[in-house]
């Protein structure tokens, strides 16, 4: 409520009062030091009982420490200090796994205080090992085809006796695998498998027959030529057909428009 310079003038005017009894001690007036106050700050709004406490702790904390600022080292004691910190990065560096909730129970400190400690003090933030595979750098269809089949694996079913008249006909099991960290696998399912890859049904079926007769991806493109299909020499004589007409045609139009 009230600032340094107002504290400062309650002191000044508080001892001015001041007088000395035949007995030598000192009487000061309150009352006076408040008239005083509200005439240097008539525009301070401020009552008569807020004001009256505000000088009798000025008077106090005057007494007691020399001054009217906050005493050295008051306030909540400080939590973040060297040791603790330094405490802190050992635990972490022994096991950075660790969670934020197990690190407050070790170090008898608040969840929000550890974050503080390990990201203002320590610059140390949060990460999550995330299961992801990139086809990014795989440019042709048979190099991801051979990239998927490696992240399939394939297990022949040991038959047993049918339940049902007519049962579907099952060989092989299959599961998926994603690359965590690069090297590591980590067993998903096949939702999480296809839509990761960015695979379709139809191919990761091709995959899957191709993984089950123990064979690699070949890519076909262009290798499988229809009998139907014509020669070269055919298709260069279309070709020329086609423009020939195409040129017969301007030439009629150009004759029937208007000069």
């Amino acid at each position: 409520m009230l600032e340094l310079e107002h504290k400062i003038f309650i002191i000044q005017c508080y001892y001015r009062t001041g007088q000395k009894l035949e007995n030598g001690e000192w009487v000061y007036s309150i009352n006076r030091c408040i008239e005083e106050f509200q005439q240097q700050f008539p525009n301070l709004p401020v009552t008569y009982a807020q004001l009256l406490k505000q000088i009798q702790a000025c008077v106090i904390k005057f007494g007691e420490i020399g001054a009217v600022t906050r005493k050295p080292g008051g306030g909540a004691p400080k939590k973040r200090t060297a040791n603790l910190i330094e405490d802190v990065q050992q635990r972490m560096e022994h096991s950075p796994k660790k969670s934020v909730a197990t690190l407050s129970q070790q170090v008898g400190l608040s969840v929000g205080t550890c974050h503080t400690i390990l990201k203002k003090d320590l610059k140390l933030f949060p990460y999550k090992i995330q299961a992801v595979s990139e086809l990014k750098e795989i440019y042709f269809d048979e190099q991801a085809d051979t990239f998927i089949q490696g992240l399939i694996e394939v297990s022949r079913i040991q038959k047993r006796p049918p339940r049902k008249e007519n049962p579907k006909e099952r060989s092989y099991s299959y599961k998926y695998y994603m690359l965590k960290t690069g090297v590591v696998k980590c067993e998903v399912c096949l939702e999480v498998f296809l839509s990761i890859l960015s695979v379709t049904q139809k191919r990761l079926i091709r995959v899957k027959k191709l993984s089950a007769q123990a064979e690699s991806p070949k890519d076909m493109m262009g290798r499988n030529v229809s009998e139907n299909a014509l020669p070269e020499a055919a298709k260069l004589l279309c070709m020329r057909e086609l423009f020939r007409e195409r040129r017969e045609a301007l030439f009629r139009w150009r004759i029937l428009l208007p000069r």
